[in-house]
């Protein structure tokens, strides 16, 4: 094929049922130009060999065969590999709208910009598609201060590099980080938005994400959680030497990130001990910090607290919590 214009990189991994799906919605794009790197994670399922029969017929199709080391080896395998000026990242259980990449390829070469990203919808089955909530209703450009305070921001903190195209440029010597396999979407986009100058996000441009049972995010705690927790703890100190301006911004996300995995914990049915005390002990060192500059509820605030200093007294009204939640006598927001 001529030169491409965009590479997607596409991890692969025990994804047979899935795999065509999202290798013909790329073949589907309304855009020419389009390289496809398929990496073939060590799949024991037929991944492998549908790969490879996808590849024999499209010339713009590349399969790389690897031995089994994750999605973040994966990925990086697919960064060695890529030969065009824009990279996109699709995982082998989603799919793209039709002109996703036109949308997005449009928005870099036009406006120059170093990250360009869509919206996201979840789907669990053919006829269950779910809206999720929109980052922005409109297109919207992010120019230098806005980009660090948007991922910051707990509403709106980018935390998947899939949805998004990336300057090819932009990337050289940044990988994703095969010790963390919890987080490391937000962990290398970090390392990407710190250096842009520009972020475009397209609310019309529209991935599909898989939401199955048992995956990372869907799934309770596991010991790979407390891996993100070193960068979690760090990034507020990288941010009050570079933007201390965000500091306290930057301080909330860590809390709310440990929050987040305590969480899990508290659903779950047997965690050790070991996990809960060091995840507590990074946390506390924040909290009295973080009583200072939360602007939420009191009632909010008190319960962080609590769930720092009395985990087991915190687990059991988060389950009684989640337990009425669930029965639908609690609406979701709440």
């Amino acid at each position: 094929m001529k030169q491409p214009k965009v590479s997607v990189i596409v991890p692969v991994y025990n994804v047979q049922e899935c795999l065509p799906k999202c290798i013909d919605s790329l073949l589907g794009q309304d855009f020419e130009g389009i390289e496809i790197v398929l990496i073939n994670d060590g799949a024991t399922d037929s991944s492998g060999a549908i790969c490879d029969t996808y590849a024999h017929k499209y010339s713009n199709i590349r399969v790389i065969h690897q031995k089994n080391a994750g999605v973040s080896a994966a990925r990086n395998t697919g960064l060695k590999n890529v030969t065009a000026p824009y990279v996109f990242f699709l995982d082998s259980d989603d799919f793209i709208a039709h002109d996703m990449i036109s949308r997005l390829y449009v928005h870099m070469t036009e406006k120059n910009c170093d990250i360009a990203m869509g919206e996201m919808k979840e789907w669990r089955s053919p006829n269950d598609i779910r809206e999720l909530k929109k980052r922005f209703d409109k297109e919207t450009v992010l120019l230098d201060d806005d980009i660090i305070s948007t991922f910051l921001s707990s509403r709106l903190g980018f935390s998947n590099v899939c949805s998004c195209m990336f300057r090819t440029e932009m990337l050289a010597g940044v990988s994703f980080n095969t010790n963390i396999s919890i987080g490391e979407d937000a962990v290398f986009l970090w390392e990407i938005l710190k250096k842009s100058k520009c972020v475009v996000v397209d609310p019309l441009a529209i991935y599909y994400y898989y939401m199955r049972p048992g995956s990372a995010v869907n799934s309770g705690f596991n010991a790979k959680h407390v891996n993100i927790m070193e960068w979690n703890v760090n990034l507020p100190k990288e941010i009050k030497l570079l933007h201390p301006k965000h500091f306290n911004a930057a301080l909330m996300k860590a809390v709310h990130g440990h929050i987040t995995i305590l969480n899990l914990i508290a659903l779950s049915v047997s965690v050790e001990k070991k996990y809960i005390e060091q995840i507590l002990s990074t946390l506390r060192p924040m909290i009295k910090e973080y009583w200072r500059i939360a602007n939420n509820n009191m009632l909010r605030r008190s319960l962080v607290v609590l769930c720092a200093y009395a985990f087991p007294i915190y687990r059991i009204i988060y389950r009684t919590y989640m337990s009425i939640k669930m029965r639908g006598l609690i609406k979701p927001n709440e």
